[in-house]
């Protein structure tokens, strides 16, 4: 469903649009953002399932304080990672590592 806003764009972004798509320039940049945000939950997912899998194997190492089933949301990655990193050993810093890297994306700067 899409709805009505008002919104600031740089000039730059709005002449790129309107030049290569003048009379659906809006639908353009609608899909070009849809498909951002779709990328983002895909990343998520993968980091989030990544994530439940090392909770799961490290569990008693370095979760012990928790649920053995705690469904992990991206709220509580911190924990994950902190806890791998203190309890885990080199092998634990390193996957905490890994999914940090994961979890920020090749876009992050």
């Amino acid at each position: 469903m899409k709805q009505a806003i008002s919104i600031r764009l740089e000039k730059e972004v709005l002449d790129f649009f309107k030049s290569r798509y003048p009379s659906g320039y809006q639908t353009a940049l609608s899909q070009v953002l849809l498909s951002y945000v779709r990328e983002k939950n895909h990343q998520q997912s993968v980091v989030l399932g990544r994530a439940q899998e090392l909770y799961r194997q490290y569990f008693t190492q370095c979760f012990w304080h928790l649920r053995p089933d705690l469904p992990l949301t991206p709220e509580s990655l911190p924990m994950v990672l902190e806890r791998l990193r203190i309890y885990g050993g080199r092998q634990g810093y390193l996957l905490a590592h890994e999914l940090e890297e994961l979890w920020k994306g090749p876009d992050a700067s």
